[in-house]
């Protein structure tokens, strides 16, 4: 059930995740990374961070404290959208490579909706 606009918005069930720095614990470039290998692994169609589509030419980067996906600047908190199965994404997350940040001491929400509309590569 995935529909796609003429403008390239990605539209159809999927989940919210949502990662915040917590005191010394901080979300790394390879974390965000690795969620999104996960996610297209299991099958997401569409995937974001922070607004950002995840495109094949995306790079996701760390310079001196600042996080940059597709060059633009990105913020914590950092919120991971993607279609594609929720209850599958959802239960791959929470006992995959999330599992490990909540120990470390990030923050993560996960949220499974029947709709979740991606925004277009920019």
């Amino acid at each position: 059930k995935l529909h796609k606009n003429g403008n390239n918005t990605s539209s159809g069930e999927g989940i919210i995740l949502t990662l915040k720095d917590v005191n010394n614990s901080q979300v790394q470039e390879y974390d965000l990374l690795a969620i999104v290998n996960q996610l297209k692994f299991e099958g997401a169609k569409a995937i974001s961070i922070n607004g950002q589509r995840i495109v094949n030419t995306t790079s996701i980067i760390s310079i001196e404290n600042k996080m940059l996906v597709n060059n633009k600047r990105i913020t914590n908190p950092f919120i991971i959208k993607a279609t594609g199965s929720k209850d599958l994404l959802n239960n791959s997350m929470q006992n995959g490579y999330l599992y490990n940040l909540k120990n470390e001491g990030i923050s993560v929400d996960y949220e499974k909706l029947d709709t979740i509309t991606i925004e277009e590569y920019k």
